[in-house]
C-alpha cells in the first residue's frame, strides 16, 4: 500500500518554499473489517509514522528504505511505530484486515488535513496475493504491487498590501512608486507592484506560497525633477541602512497572517528637502541680493537608524576633511537662495562672499573678524526627525567714508620784492627764499571696515603757471591703522611719459574682499618714486631733471584697516620762482578716496568708494615798513615791520590781512604809548 500525496491545487511543482517531502502519516492497522471510523475499536492491532519523499509517496513497500531530499541527505521512511508484517519470504506485508491512513504532520508550505482513509484488504482467490483492496479512495497502480491511495494538500497561500506615504511635501504623490516581492532563496521577483494614486498597492490574498520573502523599494520609479535629482528620497538613504528592502515577509514568522491572509507593509518616504534661506540687512531688514552661498555635505561616517542621524553634531568642525561642496548659490532680487533634491544627513552652510555693499558674515556676526569664511558656518541634521528649516542671514551695510583737510597760511608775499631800511635801502628779492607750508591731514572719517585701497593725491596747482610754485622739501606722514609700514609716492610731471603705473590690491591681507587684485587708481602717467616708510623727509630736488616741474603728487597705502588716519599731515615747503603781482590768489586742492570691494565678478557692477575735497587759497600781497626805534633802560630795541596790503584786488580776499594789520598796529599803538610813558619818567 502506497500513499501519494498531491497538490490539491493541482500544481505539479512546489511554489515558494513548500515541498511535499516529511508529510507524516500514521497507518493504523486493524485485525478485522471495518467499514466506518465509529466502529474502530480504541486501540488499532499495530501502529507506523511514515514520511513522504520530495515527490510526495510514502508506504509500507518503502518502510525499510530510505530516500535522497533535495538537501542531498538521506531521510529513512520509517519514523516510528510497531514492528512491522513481513510474508513468509521476508517481504513487508499487510495482513487481511482494516487500514486507516491520515496526516500527522503536513510539510512546509502545506495546511494539515483533517481527513481520515478507511480501506480494507480483503480475501480474494482469483488474485495472485490472495486479496485485494477495497475502499473509495484507492486507485490501482499496474506498475506497482497493491494500491496507491491519493492525499490531496492543501498549499498555503498568502497575500501582501503595501501603504506608501510621504512626509515633508504633501504636493508630492507615491503614485507610481514600484515594489518587487523577491524569494529570498531564489532571488526570483514573484511579484511586481505599483502604488497606487491612494497609496496603496496588493497582491490577491493567495499570490504567494509559504516562503521567505522581501519586498523592495525600485529606486527607478521614484519621481525626480528637471535636473534628475529625487524628488523623494530612497528608502536605502531615509533607512540608513543603505538597502532599498523595505520588509522581510516569513511565513514561518510567530506573527505570520494566517493562510490566506495578507501581509501590511507599510513605507514611510521622505520627500528631498529643499534648504531655503534668507540674507537681510541686519538693521533696515531690507532684502539683500548677490550674496553667495555654499553648501557642503558630511561625508564621513554617519549612525543612521530608521531614519534618524544619531551622529553628534557639535563634535564636528568645519574645518574637517570630510566636507564635500553640494552646490554654490546667489541670493536673488528678494534675498533668497535654496538648495533642492538633498538627501539625509549633515550639511554646512557658508556666506562664502557677501553683497559687494556689505559686510561679510564674520565682519557682521562676531566680534573678532576673520576673512576666514567658515568661522560662522552652521552645521546643521536633517533626517526624518530634523526637517530643513529656512536659515536667515543678516548683515552689516558697509559704511565707508574719507576726509581730508587741506591747509595753508591765508597770506604770503613770497615772489614779492620787500623794501627794508635795516639794509639801507636797498631792494631784497625774496623769490626762492620766501618758503610757506602746506599740511594735507586725512582720515577714514566713520568707515566700520577695512578697505582694499586708500590714496592721497594733491593736484599741486601752485605750481602751474602763471604762479610756478615749486615744493622744495616733503614730509610724509605717519599713520594709524595702516595695513602695512609704508605706501609708494607717485608723481606726475611735465616731463612723465604716458606709462601707467598700477599697484596691485592687497587682496591676500583680506581674502573676503571682492576685489580681484586691480586697482581702482588711474595711475597713467605718473612715475613711482619708491616705496617709503611713514615720516620719511624728501628733497624734491634730487628727484627732478632740469627744467622739470611737478603736475601731480600721490600718496598709495594700499589696504587700510577700519579707522586709518593720520598722526602728523602730509606737509612740504613751497617758495616762489619769479615775482608775482600783488592781489593774486594761489589755489591749491588735495583729494582723498577710499575703496572697498572695487573689482568684482564679470558683469557685475563696481564695488564701494567714497571721495572728499578740499581746497585752500593764498593771498600773495604788497608790503611796506614802518620803523619805530626806542630805547628803554639804556637798552636798544629793534624796528617793528608790518606788511600793509596794496587796495588793487577784491576786498573781500583782503579781509584777512586787513585783520591782521589791524592786530599789528594795535600792538604798535601800544609800544608807543609805552615809550612815551618812559621818556615821561626820564624826566
Amino acid at each position: 500500500m502506497l500513499v501519494h500525496k498531491v497538490n490539491a491545487l493541482g500544481e505539479t511543482v512546489d511554489k515558494g518554499d513548500s515541498s511535499l517531502a516529511f508529510a507524516h502519516y500514521q497507518f493504523d492497522y486493524y485485525d478485522n473489517y471495518y467499514y466506518s471510523l465509529d466502529e474502530l475499536p480504541a486501540t488499532p492491532t499495530r501502529s507506523w509514522v511514515l514520511q513522504t519523499n520530495e515527490n510526495g509517496y510514502t508506504g509500507i513497500w518503502y518502510a525499510g528504505s530510505s530516500f535522497t531530499a533535495n538537501d542531498g541527505q538521506s531521510y529513512p521512511y520509517f519514523v516510528s511505530g510497531d514492528e512491522l508484517f513481513h510474508d513468509s519470504v521476508g517481504f513487508l506485508s499487510i495482513p487481511l484486515g482494516t487500514i486507516v491512513v491520515h496526516e500527522t504532520k503536513a510539510p512546509v508550505g502545506y495546511e494539515l488535513s483533517d481527513e481520515y482513509f478507511l480501506s480494507r484488504y480483503v480475501s480474494d482467490s482469483t488474485q495472485p496475493s490472495g486479496g485485494r483492496w477495497e475502499g473509495p479512495q484507492m486507485a490501482t497502480d499496474g506498475n506497482m504491487p497493491g494500491a496507491i491511495l491519493s492525499a490531496s494538500e492543501q498549499p498555503k497561500r498568502y497575500g501582501v498590501e503595501i501603504y506608501k506615504t510621504i512626509e515633508g511635501d504633501d504636493t508630492i504623490s507615491p503614485a507610481g512608486i514600484q515594489f518587487e516581492i523577491v524569494l529570498e532563496s531564489t532571488g526570483d521577483v514573484v511579484a511586481t507592484l505599483t502604488i497606487d494614486e491612494n497609496g496603496k498597492a496588493a497582491t490577491d490574498a493567495d499570490a504567494l506560497a509559504w516562503g521567505r520573502y522581501v519586498v523592495r523599494e525600485v529606486e527607478s520609479s521614484l519621481p525626480k525633477d528637471e535636473y534628475g535629482n529625487y524628488l523623494i528620497l530612497p528608502y536605502s538613504v531615509t533607512s540608513g541602512t543603505g538597502s532599498n528592502v523595505v520588509a522581510t515577509l516569513d511565513c514561518d514568522a510567530e506573527d505570520a497572517p494566517d493562510p490566506l491572509n495578507c501581509f501590511e507593509v507599510r513605507v514611510t518616504d521622505y520627500a528631498a528637502s529643499r534648504l531655503t534661506g534668507e540674507k537681510r540687512d541686519v538693521d533696515t531688514h531690507a532684502a539683500i541680493a548677490n550674496t553667495e552661498f555654499s553648501l557642503y555635505c558630511y561625508s564621513g561616517e554617519l549612525a543612521i537608524t530608521d531614519g534618524a542621524i544619531t551622529t553628534e553634531v557639535s563634535s564636528l568642525s568645519a574645518y574637517e576633511a570630510y566636507w564635500e561642496l553640494v552646490g554654490i548659490t546667489t541670493t536673488n532680487s528678494f534675498g533668497v537662495f535654496s538648495f533642492d533634491a538633498l538627501p539625509f544627513g549633515i550639511y554646512m552652510l557658508l556666506e562664502s562672499k557677501p553683497n559687494p555693499a556689505y559686510l561679510s558674515a564674520s565682519e557682521s556676526l562676531t566680534t573678532n573678524p576673520t576673512s576666514d569664511v567658515r568661522a560662522t558656518a552652521r552645521i546643521f541634521v536633517f533626517d526624518k526627525t530634523h526637517p530643513l528649516t529656512t536659515q536667515l542671514w543678516e548683515d552689516k551695510a558697509i559704511t565707508l567714508e574719507c576726509s581730508i583737510d587741506k591747509s595753508t597760511i591765508d597770506v604770503t608775499s613770497a615772489g614779492l620784492i620787500s623794501k627794508t631800511q635795516s639794509e639801507g635801502g636797498e631792494l631784497i628779492n625774496n623769490v626762492g627764499v620766501e618758503e610757506y607750508r602746506y599740511d594735507v591731514a586725512f582720515n577714514s572719517g566713520n568707515s566700520n571696515t577695512y578697505a582694499d585701497e586708500y590714496w592721497l593725491v594733491d593736484e599741486l596747482d601752485m605750481c602751474d603757471s602763471p604762479y610756478d610754485l615749486r615744493i622744495t622739501k616733503l614730509v610724509l606722514p605717519t599713520l594709524t591703522n595702516d595695513t602695512t609700514p609704508g605706501f609708494w609716492v607717485l608723481i606726475k610731471t611735465n616731463m612723465s611719459a604716458a606709462d601707467v603705473w598700477m599697484p596691485t590690491v592687497e587682496t591676500d591681507v583680506h581674502s573676503s574682499s571682492l576685489a580681484d587684485g586691480t586697482s581702482r587708481f588711474d595711475g597713467t602717467g605718473y612715475r613711482c618714486l619708491g616705496y617709503f616708510p611713514e615720516g620719511a623727509v624728501l628733497d624734491m630736488a634730487s628727484y627732478l631733471s632740469d627744467g622739470e616741474t611737478l603736475d601731480s603728487l600721490c600718496l598709495y597705502f594700499g589696504a587700510v584697516e577700519k579707522g586709518f588716519s593720520s598722526v602728523s599731515p602730509l606737509s612740504y615747503m613751497v617758495c616762489a620762482t619769479h615775482e608775482l603781482r600783488e592781489g593774486i590768489t594761489i589755489p591749491n586742492t588735495a583729494s582723498s578716496h577710499i575703496t572697498r570691494n572695487w573689482a568684482l565678478r564679470e558683469g557685475e557692477p563696481g564695488g564701494l568708494h567714497d571721495d572728499d575735497v578740499d581746497s585752500v587759497e593764498t593771498l600773495v600781497i604788497g608790503t611796506f615798513e614802518v620803523v619805530f626805534e626806542y630805547t628803554l633802560h639804556g637798552f636798544e630795541y629793534g624796528h617793528i615791520g608790518v606788511w600793509i596790503p596794496q587796495m588793487g584786488d577784491s576786498l573781500a580776499k583782503l579781509i584777512p590781512a586787513l585783520l591782521v594789520a589791524a592786530a599789528i598796529a594795535l600792538g604798535v599803538f601800544v609800544a608807543l604809548r609805552r615809550k612815551e610813558r618812559s621818556h615821561h619818567e626820564e624826566k
